[in-house]
């Protein structure tokens, strides 16, 4: 059976004590195609998980977009990265690997008001993730 033949509505919920999602991802069987990143679509659906309705008012508002930086399908990342500012979010793009569109990467995190990474190893990926939580700003209780 396709991949895309197995796809339908799933509910999505992380709760983490650094972040949390709670949202429902919709992918209607047979629009699912192998290959057909959409980066642009993913960083959407961040901006709507934070700036929503059901957004944590004081939760950082930061995507972090891990990928090899290939879009193939959907709106442009770098168009969708613009306006999250106006949501007060903002983009961390990381890449990896030595065939990925960092250029891409590095135009959506500017874009994000943000900062591009780059991850050779997976040691170089562990070093990434402390270094964009130096970046958050610390809220302190009222």
């Amino acid at each position: 059976q396709k991949l895309e033949d197995q796809v339908e509505a799933t509910r999505v919920t992380d709760n983490h004590p650094y972040w949390s999602v709670d949202h429902q991802a919709f992918v209607p069987a047979g629009e699912l195609r192998a290959g057909e990143t959409n980066i642009g679509g993913a960083v959407q659906q961040g901006i709507n998980a934070l700036a929503g309705a059901h957004a944590r008012s004081r939760a950082p508002r930061v995507v972090v977009v891990m990928t090899d930086g290939h879009h193939h399908t959907g709106k442009d990342p770098k168009s969708v990265a613009s306006k999250a500012q106006q949501h007060g979010v903002v983009i961390f793009t990381v890449t990896y690997s030595a065939e990925s569109d960092e250029e891409l990467m590095e135009s959506v995190a500017d874009s994000g008001s943000g900062t591009h990474f780059h991850a050779e190893s997976a040691s170089d990926l562990r070093e990434v993730f402390p270094l964009i939580a130096d970046k958050l700003a610390v809220l302190s209780a009222p």
